[in-house]
């Protein structure tokens, strides 16, 4: 056997590499070499096995989010996708635990607002206390170009997050990824950026033992949407635990005068462990109600044929409407009344469930006539 294929020959040369180190000093050679990812794991039939979910409970059904494992929620804007995190973020600190949360999209005053408004009871000082709230927008890798085909040396920030992911925390957000991305310079679009990504932040706190909550946005097309967030197919592929889907069934805002209820639905875009269900399944609904005072509640619940009933100026509209012009077509009706077409496309759609109004089909329109016993026994 010749030199060059000898053990120790080959050592020796890997100890004279120059290896890039953290801040703070020049790392020992020997620790390079026992921290490698290039050692075997040991194997054994003793290994534990996979952990069920144990975050976000649902009334009758299983919890959605895996600890020690990379999650997703994607959904698009303003559908609730925060609020469902500031949910799981409350979980946690009922129990004691802590939480992280990586803010890429507002500020700290608006998560205190968003927890206030979602707690049941005032939240106790010591609560604030185990939350961890960073604005982060320094790089952890110092790349002057992406084209290098060396690994990026790290920076000082580097360090604080090392020793932050190290603290333990039960819950960790990264609210949204495509912020995560951009303050790293890297691109959603691209597979070895997004691998990079989970590289530095989401496995990290997967491999403490956190309970990774990813918040992404789907894509912009409906046509073309699929399971995958917008960006790379990777977003997905890389997952360890749940993807989740979240989308608007009836539409709420910020209540004014009188409680506004809405709901959404969670359905499985993927389940590597296996324990929440198969792709497609809709494993949860949230009804979303708010109040005048600020407050917000969320019930999550595994029944997928809860009715909410739209707001009440919503239905108005739409009746009144109709007694002037009947006949009027489904796209007619959203082009007439204006302002949110999802709002009124939900309250249309309730209303023709309930026998409130009859559909009649002309061509290829479907024209819409009140049926006024209907009417009568909604109340309207």
């Amino acid at each position: 056997m010749t030199n060059e294929l000898d053990y120790e020959s080959q050592r020796a040369r890997l100890l004279n590499v120059n290896v890039v180190a953290l801040p703070g000093g020049l790392q020992d050679h020997e620790d390079v070499l026992s921290d490698s990812s290039w050692i075997p794991v040991p194997l054994s039939r003793d290994l534990p096995p996979t952990e069920p979910p144990t975050l976000l409970r649902v009334l009758g059904g299983s919890p959605l989010l895996y600890k020690g494992r990379t999650n997703s929620v994607v959904a698009e804007s303003s559908s609730g996708k925060t609020w469902l995190a500031v949910l799981a973020c409350l979980e946690v600190l009922e129990n004691g635990g802590r939480v992280l949360w990586l803010d890429y999209e507002t500020n700290a005053r608006d998560f205190v607002e968003r927890v206030k408004a979602l707690a049941p009871v005032d939240i106790p000082d010591e609560w604030w206390s185990r939350v961890a709230y960073l604005n982060p927008s320094h790089r952890l890798e110092a790349r002057e170009t992406r084209t290098s085909a060396t690994t990026p040396p790290t920076t000082g920030h580097a360090l604080r997050w090392s020793e932050l992911v190290s603290s333990g925390f039960d819950l960790a957000v990264i609210d949204a990824v495509t912020g995560a991305m951009s303050a790293e310079g890297l691109d959603t679009n691209s597979d070895a950026d997004v691998e990079t990504m989970f590289r530095l932040i989401a496995n990290p706190l997967a491999r403490s033992g956190s309970c990774v909550l990813m918040l992404d946005h789907v894509v912009k097309s409906k046509e073309s949407r699929g399971l995958d967030a917008r960006g790379s197919g990777r977003k997905r592929e890389a997952l360890s635990g749940a993807m989740l889907t979240m989308k608007v069934t009836s539409p709420w805002r910020r209540a004014i005068h009188d409680s506004v209820t809405g709901a959404f639905t969670l359905t499985v875009a993927k389940d590597r462990p296996g324990h929440i269900g198969a792709v497609n399944d809709n494993v949860a609904t949230g009804v979303v109600t708010a109040d005048p005072d600020g407050s917000l509640r969320i019930r999550l619940t595994s029944s997928d044929d809860v009715v909410i009933q739209p707001d009440a100026r919503t239905l108005e509209a739409i009746v009144s409407h109709l007694r002037t012009y009947p006949g009027t077509s489904k796209s007619g009706l959203e082009d007439e009344l204006g302002g949110n077409r999802d709002a009124h496309r939900n309250a249309r759609e309730w209303l023709i469930k309930a026998g409130a109004i009859l559909v009649t089909h002309t061509g290829n329109s479907h024209r819409l006539h009140l049926d006024e016993v209907g009417l009568a026994r909604l109340g309207l």
